[in-house]
């Protein structure tokens, strides 16, 4: 982006030394401006006529994959201008290893300075995703665009739909500096957009194994807030999750996520207790004389409904 681009510079050095070949899709005014600002980086101009043109230009996903499936190699990726990846050298090996016939994917950490020492995860979206070029296909015409609404949500979920597998890395390997966000006020055009692709990729009798079918109630019946909670529980816990160790991640970055780790699991704990006692007791009655007494008049009274039916 023209914008922020001290941010951006930092996130970017961070790719190329891992040996990333490095591709920033613009529209026409823009490529003249950052070329030199980016050495290291191959540009390529989004053409579009003028009226098209948007208040603020943002690249069309259906302008993006072409690009991806001419660029070399088998495995590429859509990474947002600013996150930078904090990992070891070996990140690209165990990128191409993972997402080979599929996609992995994941969400950044939200820092508020520069040493990137105390952050929590964002949990509203995902910000990196590499997959195979062969998939690329799979994907329908979409006004989808980078920068604006659920678009994130989408990239993975068409996968998924169709069987692919798709990987959450659950590490906090990528880094972003907090920001003030400008995608709000896009927020009910795309929603729309996405509850209605949600019915078009989930709503059929082989989706049902996908998704628990309780589920989709929210998608059928056309409720843009829950359905993007549908989504987000199926990409958060339906999906494979996949770790990467990152010796360069310090302790009290990931502080925040040990924390609602540790509550998770107390949770847990306490759930699994209460079922317990509930086994417990239900085992008590089920031995009871009452129970053993009474059970010749349930036998009569579950024959009489099904006499009746």
């Amino acid at each position: 982006m023209p914008t922020r681009v001290a941010e951006q510079q930092e996130a970017i050095s961070s790719w190329l030394k891992l040996g990333f070949a490095v591709v920033s899709v613009n529209v026409p005014g823009e490529v003249e401006h950052l070329h030199a600002t980016f050495p290291g980086v191959r540009f390529v101009k989004v053409m579009r006529p003028e009226t098209k043109r948007r208040e603020r230009p943002n690249v069309a996903l259906k302008e993006l994959f072409p690009v991806l499936a001419a660029a070399p190699g088998r495995i590429c990726g859509i990474v947002n201008s600013d996150i930078c990846f904090c990992v070891r050298d070996d990140f690209l090996a165990f990128i191409e290893e993972n997402a080979a016939q599929g996609m992995v994917f994941g969400s950044r950490i939200d820092v508020d300075n520069d040493n990137h020492d105390v952050g929590k995860e964002y949990c509203l979206g995902f910000d990196y995703f590499f997959f195979d070029k062969e998939l690329i296909p799979l994907y329908p015409a979409t006004d989808f665009c980078l920068g604006l609404p659920y678009w994130d949500y989408w990239v993975p979920l068409v996968l998924l739909s169709k069987g692919v597998t798709v990987k959450r890395l659950i590490s906090p390997v990528a880094i972003h500096l907090r920001h003030y966000s400008y995608w709000e006020q896009h927020l009910e055009v795309f929603g729309n957009k996405f509850l209605g692709s949600l019915y078009t990729l989930f709503l059929s009798d082989r989706q049902d194994q996908v998704i628990p079918s309780r589920l989709l109630d929210s998608i059928k019946a056309g409720d843009m807030g829950a359905s993007a909670d549908v989504a987000h529980f199926i990409l958060r816990y339906l999906v494979q999750s996949l770790s990467y160790l990152h010796p360069k991640i310090t302790e009290a970055c990931v502080t925040i996520n040990k924390a609602a780790f540790v509550d998770m699991k107390e949770k847990l704990v306490s759930y699994e207790e209460r079922l317990a006692d509930k086994e417990r007791a239900l085992a008590s009655v089920l031995a009871s004389r009452s129970w053993q007494l009474t059970e010749p008049l349930r036998i009569l009274k579950s024959q009489v409904k099904t006499f009746i039916k």
